[in-house]
């Protein structure tokens, strides 16, 4: 589409086999930018001038009037890309930045070699963005910031910044907002996403107390622990989530100090499934059941649960608590539940069972041994 409305520019009525060439070859250029864009290979110039020298070979001698323009910016560059394969001293020169600085100024904007410069780079530059803007948004969503922002890296992307940011919002982590931050990969028009910054939202109460307080950490994507959107919001958040460290689950939870010794994590040892054993969960009869509720406070997320209290099913949620080396439940307004209460109830209740229980059969067994005294 963008090849196409290239040579439609420059000549709208008449076709131009020699720019239509260039032009499909320079769409071919920049796919080949976008997965080595640091460098490009002898072998990769070679193609280019064989490809040039077929286009220039086949339509030399039937060239029409602007296909003659066309062909003089191929001689140019065939002329480049053979000074490029043999790069001796004079070469280097006459094909410098500065000497290309110094053609363009006296050939001045009208000319071919000046036009179809400025048009491949344009081709380039679209192909290279549009590419960048779909990588970025595919590993936005793969860290779990899945809500559509396109626009905006386009936007940011066309104004070719050494490095940008925007802020970000999700209503599926409503405890927390985000600085996102993309770095220019140097030497290219690219960009990679860096960072984020992970903000814990001001409470309504922390307002009106007119505490602003607002924890918040940076999360690198290149060090060796990522965390995605939901896993940021729970640790500024002050709370927990486990990860596989050498084969081993630790739990981690932000340390305040961490930044300035470059170790932001500080690392609690805690045995979820034996915390989780001394619950009356029903979900326990479900494997499957049983594991997501795992799964969710690994994950730093509270977790609805039916605890079953004197036969009677409860729904609670329940959270992870590393720290106290717990597992909390909350009712459904989010406060405390005293546990130890909660479990001596139904201890007590379940002693009483069996202590009637036990009376009901001392009693049978006397009635038992009264009627064979009588049988006697």
């Amino acid at each position: 589409m963008i090849v196409a409305r290239l040579q439609k520019n420059i000549n709208p009525v008449n076709s131009d086999r020699v720019a239509d060439s260039i032009f499909e070859y320079a769409a071919q250029d920049a796919k080949l930018k976008v997965y080595s864009p640091l460098q490009t290979s002898r072998e990769d110039i070679v193609l280019k001038l064989s490809h040039y020298s077929n286009i220039y070979s086949a339509f030399r001698k039937t060239a029409s009037g602007q296909e003659k323009d066309s062909l003089k910016y191929l001689r140019f560059e065939i002329a480049r890309l053979n000074a490029r394969l043999n790069p001796n001293f004079f070469n280097r020169l006459f094909y410098s930045e500065i000497a290309d600085s110094i053609r363009e100024l006296f050939r001045g904007k009208s000319d071919p070699v000046t036009h179809f410069q400025q048009e491949i780079q344009k081709i380039e530059k679209n192909i290279l963005q549009e590419h960048n803007v779909q990588s970025l948004s595919a590993g936005m969503k793969k860290m779990g910031f899945s809500v559509e922002m396109e626009a905006q890296l386009r936007k940011m992307i066309n104004h070719d910044f050494p490095q940008f940011h925007f802020r970000y919002s999700d209503p599926t982590n409503p405890d927390a907002h985000y600085v996102l931050h993309f770095e220019k990969i140097p030497e290219t028009g690219l960009y990679y996403f860096e960072s984020f910054e992970a903000i814990k939202l001001v409470s309504l109460d922390a307002v009106l107390n007119k505490d602003m307080s607002c924890p918040r950490h940076k999360f690198h994507l290149q060090d060796g622990t990522r965390m995605n959107a939901s896993e940021a919001a729970k640790l500024v958040n002050g709370k927990s989530i486990c990860r596989s460290i050498d084969g081993k689950e630790t739990w981690l939870v932000l340390d305040s100090l961490g930044s300035l010794f470059e170790k932001p994590y500080q690392s609690i040892s805690f045995n979820l499934e034996k915390a989780l054993s001394n619950l009356p969960i029903k979900e326990k009869q479900s494997p499957a059941e049983y594991q997501k509720i795992i799964e969710a406070l690994k994950a730093g997320r509270k977790k609805e649960v039916t605890l079953v209290i004197n036969d009677t099913p409860v729904k609670y949620y329940i959270e992870a608590a590393p720290q106290r080396k717990t597992v909390d439940v909350l009712d459904k307004d989010g406060d405390l539940v005293d546990t130890n209460r909660l479990l001596k109830g139904q201890a007590r209740e379940l002693t009483k069972q069996v202590v009637a229980k036990i009376s009901q059969e001392k009693e049978e067994a006397i009635d038992i041994g009264e009627m064979k005294m009588r049988v006697r």
